[in-house]
């Protein structure tokens, strides 16, 4: 009797360790479930971390700022008084193509602006290397382009209406000899980046395109013109003859010029240069369309400048 009641003690035991066994398991997977709704809240806050603009910063503990394996860091990246900073930026694009200034830019100009929110507003920012020497280049290359043709361009428009004796007359012509230019660089451009494997012009091919392009132009009008003056002169008939006729007589010579320059420069090309390639490749295409070109635009600019009268003795 005395057995059967330490068992009935024990078993009541055990059913007593069970329960609470089993209220354990109940708390610890509501315990799981939190860790696992905390996991899911972490997850979310990493996501959303990642796509904000502080994924961008990185943040060191003021305890980690001074001990021995962060002075290695200053002292590898850093001047000796701590006010000189140097980042190495690797670009995942080849360094002297097109998309690599413009990565060089953006950086500049996204670095410049963060650093304005910043105690270190003041700080000159400086960028260095292959793709930034690049940069500065074409900056240089553009500016220079710009100023050689707008002082081109007023030259040549006061020379032009010395020759035409009319304002319109050299209007349309500049504006021919700047359609001629971009159309060539254009497909130069094209031809580059399809034939020769090159990502983009070199810095100093529009430059020189220019200059030549507009000069040869600009004497091919000014023939054309005095050739133009001559035939008023001797046999006065309707402008849009005259300008026929003298386009017919100047047509040979300038043509013959276009045969001989566009020779010269195609010899250019087997040298391996990149610039004089590129520029001998305009100058060709270039001469080609004023060849075409001017001697139709001419004979309508007559007679948009002049009109069609007759101007008979």
């Amino acid at each position: 009797m005395s057995g059967q009641t330490s068992l009935n003690t024990q078993l009541q035991s055990q059913g007593q360790q069970l329960t609470n066994l089993q209220i354990g398991l109940t708390t610890a997977t509501s315990s799981l479930t939190k860790i696992q709704t905390g996991l899911g809240s972490i997850q979310s806050y990493l996501g959303d971390l990642a796509t904000s603009p502080a994924a961008n910063q990185f943040n060191i503990p003021t305890s980690e700022l001074h001990n021995q394996q962060m002075e290695t860091v200053y002292d590898t990246y850093m001047s000796a008084n701590r006010h000189l900073t140097e980042i190495t930026v690797v670009l995942k694009v080849d360094p002297s193509s097109q998309a690599a200034i413009r990565d060089v830019k953006r950086l500049t100009k996204d670095l410049q602006a963060q650093l304005k929110a910043t105690n270190l507003s003041d700080a000159t920012v400086a960028v260095g290397g292959q793709s930034a020497q690049n940069v500065d280049l074409s900056n240089l290359a553009t500016s220079d382009f710009w100023r050689t043709a707008l002082i081109m361009s007023l030259g040549i428009f006061l020379v032009l209406v010395f020759f035409t004796r009319s304002v319109l007359q050299p209007i349309m012509i500049i504006l021919t000899l700047l359609g001629t230019y971009f159309t060539s660089i254009s497909l130069t451009d094209w031809i580059t980046r399809a034939w020769l494997d090159t990502s983009m012009l070199s810095w100093n091919t529009p430059f020189f395109t220019f200059i030549m392009i507009v000069a040869l132009g600009v004497d091919y009008s000014i023939f054309l013109m005095m050739r133009y003056r001559d035939e008023q002169r001797r046999s006065p008939q309707t402008p849009v003859v005259n300008i026929h006729h003298a386009a017919q007589a100047v047509g040979t010579v300038v043509m013959s010029a276009v045969v001989i320059l566009s020779g010269t420069f195609a010899a250019l090309i087997p040298s391996g240069v990149m610039t004089l390639i590129q520029v001998a490749i305009a100058v060709i295409i270039g001469l080609i369309l004023l060849l075409t070109a001017l001697p139709l635009v001419m004979s309508a600019y007559i007679r948009l400048t002049y009109g069609a009268q007759s101007s008979q003795n």
